[in-house]
């Protein structure tokens, strides 16, 4: 009976509490690794809306320059046709 003592004793029993820490560590790698993965994806969504807003604001620069009727001799068409001079009631107008 000594030799089936020893070898009961011999058997490693099961570690619970490492069991639960593993499964604790594990899931803690699980949630890490999500929250990481969701700063990553809020981090590129703010930076794909900065590079829209850059974008946009380039197109409305150029606009405005495109717009401008300043003169400057930049060598864009503005729309200015010269001076004008109306005809009594000032509503019709001709090339002076």
């Amino acid at each position: 009976m000594a030799h089936l003592r020893q070898s009961r004793s011999a058997t490693p029993k099961p570690h619970h509490s490492w069991d639960s820490r593993n499964a604790k560590a594990a899931a803690n790698a699980r949630a890490a690794a999500k929250a990481k993965a969701k700063a990553k994806a809020k981090a590129s969504a703010r930076a794909e809306a900065r590079a829209q807003a850059e974008a946009e604001a380039r197109r409305n620069e150029s606009a405005d320059a495109d717009d401008s009727s300043g003169g400057g001799g930049s060598g864009v068409d503005s729309g200015y046709t010269g001076p004008r001079c109306y005809a009594p009631g000032g509503t019709t107008w001709r090339p002076c």
